[in-house]
């Protein structure tokens, strides 16, 4: 058993993107194995900004020797009752490269067929290994794409070096036009003095001792040793509401995180408190201290190239800058303070939304109508009055000095904005709260102006998207439109709205002109995303398209997520009523797929009792939906019906020589289809 380890020396890899790179890179290298039928005991990847490393411990050295089995021509062609060889067969062997003497009967298929036999030698993994790594390094994703010098290669960041060791032996493998060796490099700063930028070029011996030779030239390697520093600095300091993606992103900031406390002017405190956090975690990635939940004038910041000679100036220039940044801060809040939010509008209107699409004051427009005609639809008694001041407050913040310099805090500052020249608390609660949720995690705001303020808001965006062509595909989605369907889909099923989403995104259509560019597009693939949404909650994937493809022109999103549970909960509880009533509906939807349902259907016309009491059971279905409650009563309502449609199957002839009759008899199973399919598309159902 062999240690293998690669390294791919890079420039500075956004912090962004190190977490699925890393992830990527070990699933490619157990893929990669698993094909080549090399053993292994563990696939692990380690990494920093600045390099990517993959290793795998107790690997095979050598494939297993197999025997190849090549199936040939049948044997009733390719041997005589004699057992003479026959021109199939003798071509096959030697296309194989055997003695058609050695052809062998194989008799497990369902004809007996002539087969060759080839030993194979496995390979060494080195072998493998150096023909394979660098198709492994060009499968792995790329979110950014980059080209140096005169290359064709392409990469998420120039390589500059590539240590490939197998044990002690360097694979002869060439990676991006950079040929392995069996050198590393050091911190630029912290390791062994050097004049490239690059660090001390280290020699490593054997694969197994790249982390601890990283480590003394302090470079910690694993991301979860780096990580563990960060998290104990702020335990020390007692902080227990972690921001988790920033303790991600300084970990692939750096190579050896020191975390360091500082302190800023007491002044600062002054200014709101989402400023003073967007100022340190999303500008300068220090950690805000916390002392029983009030905000405190101290932080952590993780430097990368401490020493005790520099840690003090190091610390002093941090502080330094954030105080630079407050200052900035305080002056954006004080200025903005002098005027209120409704004088920002006029500002509003020479900000372009999207060419040709108006400027944010046409979108906060559309979406303040879009959001008065949800709340009449929905039946609301939400004050028509707020929610259109609300809706002409949303955007303004977008012009203020503060949201100009930190973009995150939009509707943040307008919120605040408001509340402090007097607007209505649920106008100022609103405008905040209509850019929630703003990611899966996030919770949906209690404010119903806010929520219908953002449902439109979302749908001006989808539709504006779409309208002008600019449609997600594959990872590409640079208007957000997923994202923001995710949202409207968030806030729905949590508020329970029930509505229909393609008549209110024709209503955002609307808007734009009598033109909708892209409608079909847009409705495909906003089926697409119900459909993977709910999928993801745990519903099985033919129960959500039965029952997403039994509302054709309508799209309640609601009542699908609800009828899809009860679908499923009628599967799980009651499984042969289940599979009674799917196998009767797509019986009915087969034989009756030449009728529609508003053909009438002539009692006179029956001749036999089943069809009496099919259509009976029928016209008391329809009956009974006046008193159904909720979905799971309307499946188990569906029994009866199809008991008496077993045995009306049983009984009766539906395709009957008389004219009359049969059309009548499929007039009444179109109608029956017509039910069942207001349920659910059986038809999608699996078995």
């Amino acid at each position: 058993m062999s240690t293998f380890v690669l390294e791919l020396g890079c420039e500075e890899i956004p912090a962004r993107f190190m977490t699925e790179l890393l992830a990527a890179l070990a699933t490619e290298m157990q893929t990669f194995l698993t094909e080549q039928s090399l053993s292994y005991g563990r696939v692990s990847s380690m990494g920093t900004y600045r390099r990517l490393v993959v290793s795998v411990i107790d690997l095979q050295d050598q494939q297993d020797d197999r025997t190849k089995v090549i199936k040939g021509p049948p044997l009733a062609i390719g041997q005589s009752e004699s057992g003479a060889f026959l021109p199939p067969a003798i071509g096959f062997a030697k296309r194989v490269g055997v003695d058609v003497s050695d052809l062998e009967v194989d008799e497990t298929g369902p004809k007996p067929v002539l087969v060759a036999k080839q030993f194979v030698k496995g390979r060494r993994s080195q072998e493998i290994l150096a023909q394979g790594l660098a198709d492994l390094v060009q499968r792995l994703p790329l979110r950014i794409q980059m080209r140096w010098s005169d290359s064709e290669s392409i990469f998420v960041r120039p390589l500059h070096w590539v240590l490939a060791l197998l044990d002690e032996h360097v694979l002869p493998v060439s990676i991006l036009g950079v040929q392995a060796d069996r050198f590393t490099y050091s911190h630029r700063f912290l390791g062994p003095e050097s004049a490239s930028i690059q660090g001390a070029s280290i020699s490593v011996p054997e694969a197994s001792q790249l982390p601890s030779l990283l480590a003394k030239a302090s470079v910690v390697l694993d991301p979860s040793d780096r990580e563990q520093r960060v998290r104990i600095a702020l335990s020390e300091h007692q902080q227990e509401d972690i921001n988790d993606a920033l303790v991600t992103e300084v970990v692939f900031l750096t190579e050896s995180p020191t975390p360091l406390l500082g302190q800023f002017d007491t002044a600062f405190l002054s200014v709101p408190e989402p400023v003073l956090v967007a100022c340190m975690t999303q500008h300068q990635k220090y950690f805000p201290i916390y002392e029983n939940t009030q905000l405190t004038n101290r932080f952590l910041v993780v430097a990368d190239n401490v020493t005790d000679q520099n840690q003090a100036t190091i610390l002093k220039g941090n502080e330094r800058v954030l105080a630079a940044r407050l200052a900035d801060a305080q002056f954006f809040w004080e200025q903005d303070l002098k005027r209120p939010l409704a004088s920002l509008l006029p500002q509003l209107s020479q900000v372009i939304y999207q060419q040709n699409l108006g400027s944010m004051a046409d979108k906060q427009q559309r979406l303040t109508q879009l959001a008065l005609g949800l709340a009449r639809d929905l039946g609301l008694e939400t004050d028509p009055a707020l929610i259109q001041r609300a809706g002409g407050l949303c955007k303004a913040d977008l012009v203020s000095l503060m949201v100009g310099e930190f973009g995150g805090l939009q509707g943040v500052m307008g919120s605040l904005y408001a509340r402090h020249h007097g607007e209505d608390d649920q106008v100022s609660e609103a405008i905040q709260a209509h850019y929630r949720p703003q990611s899966q995690s996030d919770q949906v705001p209690d404010s119903e102006i806010g929520v219908l303020l953002g449902l439109a808001d979302r749908a001006d965006s989808v539709v504006a998207s779409f309208y002008k062509g600019l449609i997600p595909t594959g990872s590409k989605d640079p208007m957000g439109v997923r994202r923001a369907i995710f949202g409207i889909l968030m806030i729905c099923w949590d508020r329970g709205y029930d509505f229909d989403l393609i008549a209110f995104l024709d209503q955002a259509y609307a808007q734009f002109g009598d033109q909708a560019h892209h409608r079909d597009e847009l409705l495909s693939f906003l089926r697409q995303r119900v459909r993977g949404s709910l999928i993801e909650t745990g519903l099985d994937y033919d129960v959500v398209d039965a029952v997403l493809m039994s509302q054709d022109s309508v799209l309640n999103v609601v009542a699908v997520k609800r009828s899809a549970q009860a679908l499923a909960m009628f599967r799980q509880t009651q499984a042969e009523a289940f599979k009674a009533v799917t196998d009767t509906a797509v019986r009915v939807k087969r034989l009756a797929k030449t009728k529609v349902a508003q053909q009438s259907v002539t009692e006179t016309l029956f001749s036999d009792e089943a069809e009496r009491q099919a259509w009976q059971a029928f016209q008391l279905y329809i009956k009974s939906q006046d008193q159904v409650s909720n979905d799971q009563a309307r499946l188990e309502g569906l029994l009866p019906l199809t008991t008496a449609l077993v045995t009306y199957f049983d009984d009766v002839l539906v395709m009957a020589k008389d004219d009359k009759v049969r059309d009548n008899r499929l007039a009444f199973l179109a109608q029956v289809s017509a039910l069942y399919h207001q349920v659910a598309d059986f038809e999608k159902v699996v078995i």
